[in-house]
């Protein structure tokens, strides 16, 4: 896949910066913070093996569901869009479709959630790391089977006091790395697979039971699955947010023409 969009170099107003003097140093700099950077899928990702619909729920898809917003969904694919931070502006529009167990669980979804408390699903909201101050004014609504991964709520959450099913589920909280390196016999391998804060444990210990169908969609584990692409799930891949990359090559020659354009008006 190339380049994703370009950004409009004539957007910023400069002209009032036209009697000032500004270094190339300087220039560059301002255009490298004006800049988006175009994203593109990694190279080694088979264009084939790409499914849009899976795609659209990649919380690093922000790129591509900005160009979507104009288009018109049906019900199931707002609803499947629930849970991904990067849809919320397109979810605002759509509140009476939103599927609202998975809008719980969506960080940056809370300022809706706050608005309409009463469709709250708070077993899919303790998993979200943004609404902790939510979960503390009634903890007894806290459901600790999904708790147990939420890195925000490590305070909480006593691992002397889980039960072995929570304790299964406490390999996926980020959180937890420092215990569990020191407690390994309470590891749950095929759990700490999505785990985003266990790859370099992953990476050492890929003889033990690894779910390749969870490590698929971990983030931190792009390098890992890069070199083991016969074990990759690929509909769980395009729910990664490390599939996509920056365009080193169109990020430079973007750059490039906006530096010249900004020159250029500097001279006018």
């Amino acid at each position: 896949m190339g380049q994703i969009h370009e950004p409009n170099i004539e957007k910023l107003n400069i002209f009032f910066l036209k009697d000032m003097w500004i270094s190339n140093d300087l220039i560059r700099l301002i255009g490298e913070f004006y800049v988006e950077k175009p994203i593109k899928l990694r190279d080694w990702i088979p264009i084939e093996k790409v499914d849009p619909r899976i795609l659209r729920q990649n919380a690093g898809a922000g790129h591509i569901i900005k160009k979507l917003q104009e288009l018109i969904f049906s019900r199931d694919e707002i609803r499947r869009l629930s849970a991904n931070p990067a849809a919320v502006a397109i979810l605002e529009d759509y509140l009476d479709w939103i599927d609202y167990r998975r809008l719980s669980k969506n960080p940056a979804a809370i300022h809706i959630l706050e608005r309409y408390s009463d469709k709250i699903c708070y077993e899919t909201l303790c998993k979200n790391p943004a609404a902790v101050h939510i979960l503390k004014q009634d903890l007894s609504k806290i459901n600790y089977l999904y708790l147990v991964d939420n890195p925000a709520a490590i305070d909480m959450i006593d691992p002397s006091k889980l039960n072995p099913n929570e304790m299964e589920y406490f390999s996926r909280n980020p959180a937890a790395i420092p215990y569990l390196k020191a407690n390994p016999s309470k590891i749950s391998w095929p759990n700490l697979s999505c785990n985003p804060a266990a790859a370099e444990l992953l990476a050492a210990n890929l003889d033990k039971d690894i779910s390749w169908n969870r490590l698929s969609k971990n983030p931190a584990a792009i390098h890992i699955l890069e070199a083991n692409q016969d074990k990759v799930n690929w509909p769980g891949l395009m729910k990664n947010p490390a599939i996509f990359e920056v365009s080193k090559k169109d990020y430079d020659r973007i750059l490039e023409k906006w530096i010249s354009y900004f020159i250029r008006v500097m001279n006018l």
